[in-house]
């Protein structure tokens, strides 16, 4: 029997200077913990860093790792654990997009020269969805 995987998209948000000191460590970690869970890595590079709106964690700058990934929706309970446990990361998102913006997504994903969104506001949301509890759409 065949499983469904969807494509996901995550965004960590690192310590700044833990990410810069010990960067190979901390991806090697979440790829293993992606991996461990039948997650198949598409694209995984940094996104942006940025000084933080407000502290977490007593850090006042951050780094947004973004990763995108296929895996089955039964596997995102257990990666979501995983990833709240783990002291060096300070938040993260996960969302599962529509099939027909999996191409684009994925050029942007893996285009280096793309940068983060600058939008008014736009932290204070990632912020507010990463502490929201997760989507049921997630489940499927």
């Amino acid at each position: 029997m065949h499983t469904i995987t969807h494509l996901y998209e995550c965004l960590l948000l690192f310590d700044s200077g833990k990410y810069h000191s010990e960067r190979e460590k901390l991806m090697q970690q979440i790829h293993q913990v992606l991996e461990r869970h039948g997650a198949k890595i598409e694209t995984s590079r940094l996104w942006d860093e940025r000084r933080l709106v407000y502290p977490i964690k007593k850090r006042k700058k951050g780094v947004y790792h973004l990763i995108f990934f296929r895996a089955p929706g039964k596997a995102l309970p257990p990666i979501r654990e995983d990833f709240r446990i783990n002291e060096d990361i300070l938040r993260f998102l996960i969302v599962r997009h529509h099939p027909k913006m999996e191409e684009a997504l994925l050029a942007l994903g893996r285009d280096e020269h793309a940068l983060a969104i600058q939008a008014p506001g736009l932290a204070e949301e990632i912020q507010s969805e990463a502490e929201a509890p997760s989507p049921a759409v997630e489940g499927a």
